[in-house]
């Protein structure tokens, strides 16, 4: 029970700011535990570094706001955690298999598409 109160309590850091740098040390000190077990409880309920939970985490989040439509690219990428809108474009297609303005694109047109009438 207190493994769960641990990382949820580092899952809060996380999305509290996603777009911070986060270091394994740093975010052990927060939750005072040491980096290892930090690590360890990572693998063990998430099936995941920490790393790739925060990568997992940004890219959900970028998708929430594409689905939106009307924040830039630009400024997603620095919601995030990007230092520039081509290497976020570049991470998220890695993650999706498509660039942000395609999946934004498609993700519209499938919207429209189950709110369209029939008949």
């Amino acid at each position: 029970m207190r493994q769960l109160v641990t990382l949820n309590a580092v899952k809060r850091i996380i999305h509290a700011d996603l777009a911070g740098t986060y270091s394994l040390e740093t975010l052990a000190r927060a939750v005072g535990i040491h980096e290892q077990k930090l690590m360890k409880l990572f693998r063990r309920h998430e099936q995941s570094t920490v790393f790739a939970y925060i990568r997992q985490a940004r890219m959900q989040y970028a998708r929430t706001l594409l689905e939106q439509g009307s924040t830039p690219v630009e400024n997603i990428a620095a919601l995030v955690g990007f230092s520039s809108a081509a290497n976020f474009a570049t991470a998220f297609k890695a993650h999706t298999g498509l660039t942000p303005r395609q999946y934004r694109r498609q993700h519209q047109e499938t919207t429209q598409s189950e709110h369209a009438p029939t008949g």
